[in-house]
């Protein structure tokens, strides 16, 4: 008990001293071995000392140090409430504001805010904070960053789950194409899928696919990022469904058909991301009879044969054919 009340008074002493916050939250972070005794630790510290070093600190490491550790702190509803009522969510949006260019920082940034967003009510918190389109700022300049990749998706996942307010705001800040791309650079991470999928069933619907759809197939960069957005879509089955309903395998071959015979940059980008779209259009038998039928097998094996060298290529192919 004693230790806990000695770091509260240190950090009341010093309040602008860097070095002594940090050693507070590492010990913070030490003592939060499991949920009971994050949740008893919050309690006796309370939120304060943490918001004010949100809200002043300047250096990347204590900022990182402050997150991290109100993230255990976190742990408990009890201990969400303590923090949201003490103004929690506005020196996270201070951090997220000021630290664009720290991923570091705002990896523990939004782990608090996803955290936070898991209570409905405290959704109108963040989103009347102003944080979300710095958010989706961080995840369009961080996409290859997964533990950022998956904060983002699963808070965006919850938002766009509480009212068609939200979800409508969460359109208008462009949020779609910047989970696709998020999502494009971790292909085979199921629980980035299962979470881009959860958001995206919410946020992407017949419009978005339509425009993926509308580009016309040629050898352009244009083909290659409207392939890329729809191999994003087809992690929801509802998609899959409209896509082959809608001649999606028979625009999906002849893309693929036209970057065939080419050695690009924009044909390997064409390549794997068509043949990533037919994988998650494999569903099931019926669905990959449809894309038998229309000679999607023997396309997948010119695409490896005609481009051994390109592994991105190969493994896509690859992966398509084993579904």
């Amino acid at each position: 008990g004693g230790t806990l009340e000695v770091l509260v008074n240190i950090m009341k002493l010093n309040p602008y001293n860097e070095r002594i916050q940090q050693m507070v939250n590492k010990t913070i972070q030490a003592f939060c071995l499991n949920d009971r005794l994050a949740a008893l630790i919050a309690e006796r510290m309370g939120s304060a000392g943490f918001v004010f070093s949100m809200k002043k600190h300047v250096e990347p490491e204590t900022l990182a140090s402050t997150c991290s550790a109100t993230a255990k702190l976190l742990r408990s509803d009890a201990s969400v409430d303590m923090f949201v009522k003490g103004g929690v969510v506005a020196g996270l949006r201070h951090v997220v504001h000021t630290q664009e260019q720290n991923v570091e920082v705002l990896v523990p940034a939004t782990q608090c805010l996803d955290r936070i967003c898991d209570n409905a009510i405290y959704c109108a918190d963040v989103m009347e904070s102003g944080v979300v389109p710095d958010i989706l700022n961080a995840l369009k300049h961080y996409p290859e960053n997964a533990a950022l990749v998956g904060h983002v998706l699963s808070m965006i996942g919850k938002l766009a789950a509480v009212s068609p307010e939200y979800l409508d705001a969460l359109k208008k800040l462009g949020a779609v194409d910047i989970l696709v791309a998020a999502l494009d650079m971790h292909p085979d991470d199921e629980r980035l899928n299962g979470l881009g999928a959860r958001a995206l069933k919410l946020l992407a619907g017949e419009a978005d696919i339509n425009s993926a759809f509308k580009v016309a197939v040629g050898n352009t960069m244009e083909t290659a990022n409207a392939l890329s957005k729809m191999s994003s879509l087809l992690l929801v089955d509802e998609n899959v469904d409209y896509l082959i309903a809608n001649q999606g395998i028979a625009w999906l071959i002849s893309a693929l058909n036209s970057a065939l015979p080419e050695h690009s940059e924009v044909a390997s980008k064409i390549l794997v991301s068509g043949c990533r779209a037919l994988m998650r259009m494999a569903g099931d038998e019926n669905k990959i009879y449809s894309i038998m039928q229309q000679g999607g097998v023997k396309l997948l094996v010119a695409i490896i044969e005609g481009h051994l060298q390109d592994e991105n290529v190969v493994v896509s192919a690859l992966n398509a054919l084993a579904k």
